[in-house]
C-alpha cells in the first residue's frame, strides 16, 4: 500500500507535489524494458520475489529439526520477515513454459523415510530491494527509471525460472525518496487553513501507537498550536523555498456612480510637491507650552494673547512724528508709567507674600495682573518697556542723532536668558529721565496741528472740568494712530532696507512671505518641525533645562535671510541660470563658500586649452611681522640640501627713508654667520616697489641675483621661489663644492580681478666651484623667517615686516608651471609627479593658526610625510599675530573626465573660412567643431567627501587619470594598478580617518530651505543635484570586471629517469670546459676609455615623469611619458631593441643580380653602352628571400585586403539600397518610473 504523508517526511521527501505512481497489473512492467537509462533526482524502492537453488543435502538438513519453527519468526541469515509467498505461484524457464504445483493441503501428513537416489532442485525465495533513479514519469502507472529491473535480478541471483513478479495477486510496492528534503533544515512548516503555520523543528516515528505500516509519527513544533486546531482537522506539509511576500492591494471597485472623486497619492519624492514627507508626533498642550514655568508664561502671554493678531509694524519709537498724529504723546507717556508703578506694586505684594509663606493662590493672582498689565502693552509702551538706549550725538538733518527714550535699565543685556531689568517708577534714574521725556512730549503735543487736543476749542480745553472729555478725545486719537500708521506703512512695503543694525527700516519681517509672493517668488520654510522654545525663544532643553540655543529666535534668523532674498531679487532675476545666482544667494543665507558652493562640470580637455580651473573664494590666515620677529627652523639635509624654497609674503612700508628687509636667512648654526638668504631691497623712492635679492656669502663677499621693480611693500601677496639645479638641467644628486649650480630665482603675482598671473619675473646665477656652493649645502644649518638681523649678514637690512603664508623646502627643483598653480591657488602644493607632495615635500609652514604665540611659540610641520616633521619655534611674537585673508583661489583641476570641476564653461572659439562660401556645403572650420561637449552636471549640494576631493586637487592638480585608467592589463582586475598606486601615494599622510559624523553635524544648523531656492534659479536644462550627496572621492574610481580572464593549465610535464639502474655498466657520462675571458669595454675607437665603474650596476631605463636621483640621468625622463601601454614605471629590457629591417617573405622571392662593377651597373641602368653578356649586363643572378611584395597589383584580392580596401555600393549590396544609411532618432528614450501620473516618463 502506499506510504503515508509523515513516513515520506521522514525520508525526506517532497509533500508539496505528493504523488503515488504504481505498476498495473494490466500494463507492461517496466523492469521488463531493457532500454531504461539514467534517472533524475529520485530513486525507487521495490521488494523483489527472487530464488534460492538449494541441493539435496541442504533439503534433509532443512528438515530434520527438532520442530517446526513459529510463524513469522525472523531468519537471522534472511533479515526482516517478508511478506508470504502466494499459495499458487508460476515459474518460468527460459523456455517461458509456465510449471504450476498444486496448492498444498493444510494439515499433511509426516513424512515416511524415503531413500532417496537422485538429487532433485527445490526453490526457496529471497528478498531484495531494487532501487534506482526516476528518469522520467511517463504517466499515472509507468516511469523511466536509471536501472534495468533484469539487471539488478541477476546480481541478486536470479536463475532461469525465477519469479519475475509477474503474478496479478502479489502488488508491487515502492515509494519515492525526494533526498533534497531535510526536517532539521528548520523550514519545514505545518499549514492548516487561513494560511496559518507553525514550524517543525524535529520529527520522529511512533512504533508503539499504531504498530502497523506505515505507523505513526511524532513532530516537535517551535510554537503551540492555535487554540482554533481541532483533532482530525486536515493539514499539508510544505517546506519554506523563498521568503515570504506580503503586498498591500488597494482594491478600488468599478465606477457605479460620478459622485465621488478618487484622489491621486502625493508626491513626496519631487521637492516641487507642497506635501513633504515630514511627520510630527502628537502633544499635549502642556507638552507644548513645555515644563518650565518660565517659558510656559511666556507663550501664554504673547502667542495665546491677542497681541499677535495684527502685524507689528517697524516703527521708531524714539521720534513722536513716526506714531503720535491724533493722540498726545504727552498723555502716553503718563499712561505708561502709571502702568510701571501698578507692576512694581503688584510685585512689591508678591514677594511680600513669598517671603511671608503665604498661599500659592495669592502668589499666583499678584503674578497674574503683572502679566495682564503687560499683555495690555502697547507697541510704544513695549518699546519703553524691553529695550535700552542712549543719547548718541549725530546730525539733526542726517537723522543721526538717537536720544535716550526708553525707561532707564538697571541691567540685564536684553536676551531672552538675561533681559534687561527696568528701573522702578520711584527710582531717582527714572525721575529724572521721566522729567526731561515729559518736557520733550509736551512740546511735541504743543506743536502737533492734527493733536485732537489742538483740534478742540479754546473754551474746552481751558476748562479744568472737561479733562476728562479731553483724556476721552486723547483715547480716540490714539485709535486713529494705529490706522493712521499702517497707511503710512503701506508704501514702505517697497522699501528693500535689510534693517541689519535698525531693525525699524524697511517693510515688517513678517510681511516678507507676502512681499516675495507679490514679486513672484515663493519662499517656502523647512522650520515646520522646529520645537516651539527654539523657533520663538532661541531655547531648548538640553537635560532637564533649558539653554540658549542662539542669540536670536529661529524666527528672526528666518525672517532676517529672507529678508536678504527679496532685497535681492532684482539682481537674482538678472543673473539667474549663472552661477553668480547661486552664489549670491548662497551668501544670502550666510553659508561659507568652503562648506557650500556652486559646482559645475566639464569634459576632457579641449585642444588649444591649458587645463581647465576651478576658481573658489577662500578664507585663510597670515602670521603678521612687525619688524621684531622671527620664526627659528632647521635647515635639513636629507641625499643632498632642499633644491626649492617657496613662500609667499605681503610687504608693508613701515616707515619713511630706506626700508631693506630680510625674508628669509641661513646662518652657520655655531657661529651665527650669515650664509645665504632672500632680502627685499628698497629702491630709495617714495613708491611701493623694490627688489627681490638672492644673496650668498663667499669668499668674495656677496654674490646676489636679483627681480627688480617689483611691487614688494603694497602690502599684497607676491609669491618667491628659489631653485637650485645642475647647470645642465639635471637634478642634484648629491652635494659637492665643485659642481657647476644654476641658481634661479621667480617672483610672480596673482590678480583676482582678472583670475590671472599678471606680474612675473625671474633671475638665476650660474656658480662653478666655489665656496659660494659651499655656503648653501654646507654651512648653514638654522633658518630664520622674518630673518635674524644681525652684524655677520647684510649691513642696513633689519627683520621683516609684513605678513605671510604658505613657507616650504622641496627635496628637488620645483618646475615653473607647478609654481604657477602654487601663485593662484596658494594653498595648493602639488609636485614634480603624482606622489610628490609626500615625498618631495619636507617642510611646509602654512601659518595657517589662531592662537596666541606668547604661550605656544610652535608653528607645526603640515607636510605629507609625518616620518620627519621640524616645527618652527616663534620668537618674539605677543597674543595672537594670526590674520584673517580672504581670497580667490584659481586652481588647476585633473583630467578627470566628464566629472570634472570647473568654474569656467566660456569658450573663445577661433574659426576660418577653408574656401568660398558655399551653400551646400560647410567651407568654415571652427577650432572646437571636434572637441567634446561639456557635461551639463551641476550641483548644489553638501559632500562630506569634498574637503578629501579638494585636497586631492591640490596635492596632484595636474594629474591625467587618462594614463592611469586605460591600461589594458587592468581589463580584468578589479582596480586600475596605476591609480591605486598614485592613491596609496596620496592616503600614506593619513594616520587616522576622516570623521564624517563632524560634517554630518556641522551642516545640520544651515538651513536646508536654500535648495528649493536654488532649483528655481537653475537653468532647465541643467542635470542639476541638490541636498546632501554620499559619493566617493576622486580615487575610489569604480571598475566593473565583466568577465574574468581565459586560464589555462599547463600540460607540459618534467621528469628524471636513472639509466644507470637498469645497466650493468654505467655508459653515461659528460663533461664540459668553462672558460673565462677577461677584457675592457671603451667608448672610443680603441676601446681604451672606460666607463665608470658601476656603469653595468644601473638600470638601463628610469622611471619616467621623474626626476633620476640616483643614477646620471638626472632629469633627461623627466617630460618623457608613454604613448602606448604603460604605466610609465614597468620597464625590464637591459637594451633598446633595434628593428634592422623587415622580415623575409616565406613564399615570394626577388632577383639578385650580380655585377663587375659600377659600370655594369650604370650600364644596367640605362647610362652609357657596353658589352652583354647573354643579354645581360650582369655577370650571375640569384633568387632571394623577399622583403616586400612587389607584384600586389596583380593579385585583386590582396591589393583590396592590404590597399585598394573592399568597395560596396548599391550594386553590390545585398538589399540593392546605398550601403550606409542614416535615419533622423529623437534623442529622447521611455523609462520606467514610480507610479504618478504615469508609469511612462521621458528622458534626453
Amino acid at each position: 500500500m502506499a506510504r503515508t504523508l509523515l513516513e515520506r517526511i521522514m525520508s525526506g521527501e517532497d509533500t508539496q507535489q505528493p504523488a503515488e505512481v504504481g505498476v498495473g497489473p494490466s500494463e507492461p512492467s517496466p523492469q521488463n524494458d531493457p532500454t531504461l537509462g539514467q534517472s533524475g533526482d529520485s530513486e525507487v524502492v521495490m521488494d523483489v520475489y527472487g530464488s534460492q537453488e538449494n541441493t539435496i543435502t541442504e533439503v534433509i538438513k532443512a528438515n530434520q529439526t527438532d520442530e517446526d519453527p513459529e510463524p513469522n519468526a525472523i531468519d537471522p541469515n534472511v533479515g526482516a520477515p517478508k511478506p508470504p509467498l502466494p499459495k499458487e505461484q508460476d515459474i518460468v524457464t527460459h523456455e517461458e513454459k509456465p510449471t504450476t504445483f498444486p496448492p498444498q493441503p493444510e494439515n499433511p501428513p509426516a513424512p515416511s523415510p524415503q531413500f532417496i537416489t537422485e538429487e532433485k532442485k527445490t526453490y526457496k525465495p529471497v528478498y531484495a530491494s531494487y532501487e534506482a533513479e526516476i528518469l522520467e514519469v511517463i504517466n499515472k502507472n509507468t516511469i523511466k527509471v536509471r536501472r534495468n529491473w533484469k539487471t539488478e535480478a541477476e546480481k541478486a541471483g536470479t536463475v532461469e525460472g525465477d519469479y519475475q513478479g509477474t503474478d496479478p495477486r502479489a502488488r508491487l510496492t515502492f515509494s519515492v525518496t525526494y533526498p533534497n528534503y531535510r526536517v532539521d533544515d528548520l523550514k519545514t512548516k505545518l499549514h492548516f487553513d487561513e494560511d496559518v503555520g507553525v514550524l517543525m523543528t524535529n520529527i520522529q516515528t511512533d512504533v508503539d501507537t499504531v504498530p502497523e505500516y506505515p505507523h505513526s509519527f511524532v513532530a516537535k513544533l517551535e510554537s503551540p498550536l492555535d487554540d482554533g486546531v481541532e483533532k482530525g482537522d486536515e493539514f499539508f506539509v510544505a517546506d519554506v523555498v523563498i521568503p515570504p511576500l506580503a503586498e498591500e492591494v488597494i482594491l478600488i471597485p468599478p465606477e457605479e456612480e460620478d459622485d465621488y472623486v478618487v484622489l491621486r497619492s502625493p508626491d513626496m519624492d519631487s521637492l516641487d510637491s507642497p506635501v513633504r514627507d515630514r511627520a510630527t508626533s502628537f502633544v499635549t498642550q502642556d507638552t507644548l507650552k513645555t515644563t518650565d514655568p518660565t517659558i510656559k508664561k511666556d507663550f501664554e502671554d504673547t502667542l495665546v494673547s491677542a497681541s499677535l493678531a495684527s502685524v507689528d509694524l517697524n516703527i521708531d519709537y524714539s521720534v513722536y512724528n513716526n506714531f503720535v498724529n491724533f493722540s498726545s504723546a504727552e498723555q502716553r507717556l503718563k499712561n505708561f508709567k502709571t502702568k510701571v508703578t501698578n507692576i512694581d506694586a503688584y510685585t512689591a505684594e508678591s514677594s511680600s507674600m513669598a517671603a511671608t509663606s503665604a498661599s500659592t493662590t495669592d502668589i499666583r493672582k499678584w503674578d497674574r495682573k503683572i502679566r495682564e498689565v503687560k499683555q495690555g502693552f502697547t507697541g510704544y509702551e513695549k518699546y519703553l518697556w524691553e529695550n535700552s538706549t542712549s543719547f548718541v550725538s549725530g546730525s539733526v538733518l542726517a537723522d543721526t542723532v538717537r536720544y535716550d527714550t526708553a525707561w532707564p535699565k538697571s541691567g540685564g543685556s536684553g536676551t531672552y536668558s538675561d533681559p534687561y531689568i527696568n528701573y522702578p517708577a520711584t527710582a531717582s534714574q527714572v525721575t529724572t529721565w521721566y522729567t526731561g521725556q515729559l518736557a520733550s512730549a509736551s512740546a511735541y503735543d504743543a506743536d502737533n496741528r492734527n493733536s485732537s487736543k489742538n483740534l478742540l476749542p479754546q473754551f474746552v480745553r481751558e476748562d479744568s472740568g472737561n479733562d476728562d472729555f479731553i483724556k476721552f478725545t486723547g483715547m480716540i486719537g490714539e485709535f486713529y494712530d494705529n490706522i493712521w500708521t499702517y497707511i503710512n506703512h503701506m508704501d514702505k512695503i517697497h522699501d528693500r532696507s535689510e534693517g541689519l543694525v535698525d531693525r525699524n527700516e524697511g517693510f515688517p519681517d513678517e510681511l516678507v512671505f507676502d512681499v516675495a509672493k507679490g514679486l513672484g517668488l515663493n519662499i517656502k520654510s523647512n522650520k515646520d518641525l522646529v520645537s516651539l522654545e527654539r523657533w520663538h525663544l532661541g531655547q531648548y532643553l538640553s537635560g532637564s533645562t533649558y539653554v540658549q540655543y542662539s542669540t536670536k529666535p529661529e524666527k528672526e534668523i528666518q525672517q532676517e535671510i529672507q529678508k536678504r532674498i527679496v532685497n535681492n531679487l532684482p539682481f537674482f532675476l538678472k543673473t539667474k541660470g549663472t552661477p553668480r545666482a547661486l552664489q549670491s544667494l548662497i551668501n544670502c543665507y550666510g553659508i561659507p563658500s568652503t562648506i557650500l558652493r556652486v559646482r559645475e562640470f566639464g569634459g576632457p580637455d579641449v585642444k588649444g586649452k591649458t587645463g581647465q580651473f576651478l576658481i573658489q573664494r577662500k578664507h585663510d590666515k597670515a602670521l603678521i611681522f612687525s619688524g621684531s620677529q622671527y620664526v627659528k627652523t632647521k635647515w635639513p639635509k636629507f641625499t643632498t640640501r632642499p633644491n626649492t624654497v617657496e613662500l609667499r609674503f605681503a610687504g608693508a612700508n613701515s616707515g619713511s627713508g630706506i626700508n631693506n628687509r630680510y625674508l628669509l636667512e641661513a646662518q652657520e648654526s655655531s657661529s651665527n654667520t650669515f650664509k645665504w638668504g632672500l632680502l627685499l631691497r628698497d629702491n630709495g623712492s617714495t613708491d611701493s616697489r623694490g627688489a627681490i635679492d638672492f644673496v650668498l656669502s663667499g669668499s668674495n663677499g656677496f654674490l646676489s641675483a636679483s627681480v627688480t621693480d617689483f611691487p614688494v611693500y603694497d602690502t599684497q601677496f607676491n609669491s618667491v621661489m628659489l631653485t637650485r639645479k645642475s647647470s645642465s638641467g639635471a637634478e642634484l644628486t648629491s652635494d659637492r663644492s665643485n659642481q657647476s649650480i644654476t641658481y634661479t630665482l621667480y617672483a610672480k603675482r596673482y590678480d583676482a580681478g582678472r583670475s590671472k598671473i599678471y606680474l612675473e619675473s625671474s633671475a638665476s646665477m650660474t656658480i662653478t666651484g666655489s665656496t659660494y656652493n659651499t655656503s648653501f649645502h654646507s654651512g648653514s644649518n638654522k633658518l630664520y623667517i622674518g630673518g635674524l638681523a644681525n652684524a655677520s649678514g647684510k649691513s642696513t637690512y633689519s627683520k621683516y615686516t609684513g605678513s605671510m603664508m604658505e613657507f616650504r623646502l622641496w627635496k628637488t627643483a620645483l618646475s615653473e608651471s607647478k609654481f604657477d598653480n602654487h601663485v593662484g591657488a596658494p594653498n595648493a602644493f602639488n609636485g614634480n609627479h603624482a606622489s610628490a607632495s609626500y615625498t618631495d615635500l619636507v617642510t611646509r609652514f602654512s601659518f595657517n593658526d589662531n592662537k596666541n604665540l606668547s604661550s605656544d611659540k610652535n608653528i607645526s610641520d603640515v607636510s605629507g610625510d609625518v616620518s620627519y616633521t621640524e616645527t618652527g619655534s616663534a620668537v618674539g611674537f605677543v597674543n595672537n599675530s594670526f590674520t584673517n585673508i580672504e581670497e580667490e583661489h584659481k586652481l588647476l583641476v585633473p583630467n578627470l573626465g566628464p566629472n570634472r570641476l570647473m568654474s569656467s564653461k566660456i569658450r573663445i572659439e577661433d574659426s576660418k573660412l577653408l574656401n568660398n562660401l558655399n551653400p551646400k556645403k560647410k567651407v568654415e572650420e571652427s577650432s572646437f567643431d571636434l572637441a567634446p561637449v561639456d557635461s551639463n552636471k551641476v550641483g548644489v549640494y553638501f559632500a562630506p567627501s569634498d574637503v578629501i576631493n579638494e585636497d586631492i586637487i591640490r596635492s596632484v592638480a595636474d594629474l591625467n587619470f587618462d594614463k592611469y585608467i586605460g591600461d589594458p592589463r587592468d581589463q580584468f582586475k578589479q582596480r586600475y594598478r596605476g591609480l591605486k598606486k598614485v592613491a596609496e601615494s596620496y592616503w600614506q599622510k593619513y594616520t587616522s580617518p576622516n570623521n564624517f559624523w563632524d560634517y554630518m553635524r556641522l551642516i545640520k544648523y544651515y538651513d536646508n530651505s536654500i535648495f528649493d531656492l536654488a532649483r528655481k534659479f537653475m537653468p532647465a536644462r541643467a542635470n542639476s543635484t541638490f541636498g546632501i550627496v554620499i559619493e566617493p572621492n576622486i580615487f575610489e574610481r569604480s571598475k566593473a570586471v565583466l568577465h574574468t580572464s581565459m586560464s589555462f593549465d599547463n600540460l607540459s610535464f618534467r621528469g628524471e629517469i636513472n639509466l644507470t639502474q637498469y645497466a650493468k655498466e654505467n655508459f653515461f657520462s659528460a663533461s664540459a670546459d668553462y672558460k673565462t675571458y677577461n677584457g675592457t669595454i671603451g667608448y672610443d675607437s680603441n676601446h681604451s676609455q672606460s666607463f665608470d665603474s658601476d656603469v653595468f650596476q644601473k638600470h638601463s631605463l628610469y622611471k619616467l615623469e621623474s626626476i633620476d636621483n640616483l643614477g646620471k640621468y638626472g632629469g633627461t625622463y623627466l617630460t618623457a611619458s608613454v604613448t602606448r601601454g604603460g604605466p610609465n614605471y614597468i620597464f625590464g629590457e637591459g637594451m633598446q631593441p633595434f628593428v634592422s629591417e623587415s622580415r623575409l617573405s616565406e613564399h615570394n622571392y626577388d632577383l639578385l643580380k650580380f655585377y663587375t662593377s659600377s659600370l655594369s651597373v650604370s650600364v644596367a641602368n640605362g647610362y652609357g653602352a657596353t658589352y652583354k653578356l647573354d643579354g645581360k649586363y650582369q655577370y650571375s643572378s640569384s633568387f632571394t628571400a623577399s622583403r616586400h611584395d612587389a607584384r600586389y597589383q596583380e593579385y585583386s584580392n590582396l591589393a583590396n585586403l592590404f590597399y585598394e580596401g573592399c568597395k560596396q555600393d548599391m550594386n553590390t549590396t545585398p538589399d540593392g539600397f546605398s550601403p550606409i544609411e542614416t535615419s533622423d532618432t529623437k534623442q529622447t528614450r521611455l523609462v520606467v518610473q514610480e507610479p504618478g501620473k504615469s508609469r511612462l516618463k521621458t528622458e534626453r
